[in-house]
């Protein structure tokens, strides 16, 4: 797990695009700041289907950076 926060944006001639999965996004407030949680799982033809996969964490600051790279407005 990490918790990110901050951004920098990279440049790739190629970015490799996978497969849509569903997630779940939790928010909770930590002394007054929001932290996000978004958890990814396995696919249906894993070992463990449905099993948490990949867990990442924004911070306020963080997650509106990345609101603002998504809006191209950096």
């Amino acid at each position: 797990m990490a918790r990110i926060t901050e951004f920098k944006l990279g440049s790739k001639k190629d970015l490799k695009i996978h497969d849509g999965i569903p997630a779940t996004v939790y928010k909770q407030d930590v002394d007054g700041n929001s932290i996000i949680q978004i958890e990814t799982y396995g696919r249906q033809n894993r070992e463990f289907p449905g099993k948490t996969s990949q867990v990442i964490q924004l911070d306020e600051k963080a997650a509106l950076e990345l609101v603002q790279i998504i809006l191209n407005k950096t």
